[in-house]
């Protein structure tokens, strides 16, 4: 696994991460949802791996990750420096793309293990949804 990190790494040298971001999608634009999916679970399941900063980075640049989306879309994105994990009280209908979806305690331990957090029931009440609502980017959905 080690060696598929650093063979994207070594992949864009001195890049700026904005255009790291932008290449790596462009490279995985044609991978198929289930490719992806797959690919993640192959990286998340690696035993004893333990990343370093590097390979961090480099792996939350892959556009790999469901990601909510406030139309219902299936979406797939980099981790951005604003991504979460929804707190267990959130509506999923209100989620937003800054929002990864996990299935499972191995994607939880995965993505925090890149640096995600679960955001905290009182950001997602009193800075998220209240921002939303004030933005009018929540609507009631039928």
């Amino acid at each position: 696994v080690r060696g598929i990190i650093k063979a994207l790494t070594n992949s864009l040298p001195d890049v700026s991460a904005e255009e790291r971001n932008e290449r790596m999608a462009a490279r995985f634009h044609y991978l198929s949802k289930t490719d992806k999916i797959k690919f993640r679970a192959f990286l998340r399941d690696c035993e004893d791996i333990d990343l370093n900063g590097e390979e961090i980075t480099t792996l939350r640049t892959l556009p790999i990750f469901e990601v909510f989306n406030l139309g219902g879309k299936e979406e797939f994105s980099y981790l951005s420096a604003n991504s979460y994990l929804p707190p267990s009280c959130a509506e999923r209908k209100h989620l937003d793309r800054r929002f990864v979806k996990a299935t499972s305690r191995k994607d939880v331990a995965f993505l925090e293990a890149l640096g995600l957090i679960t955001m905290s029931p009182v950001d997602y009440y009193g800075a998220y949804l209240c921002d939303s609502i004030a933005q009018n980017s929540i609507q009631e959905q039928s």
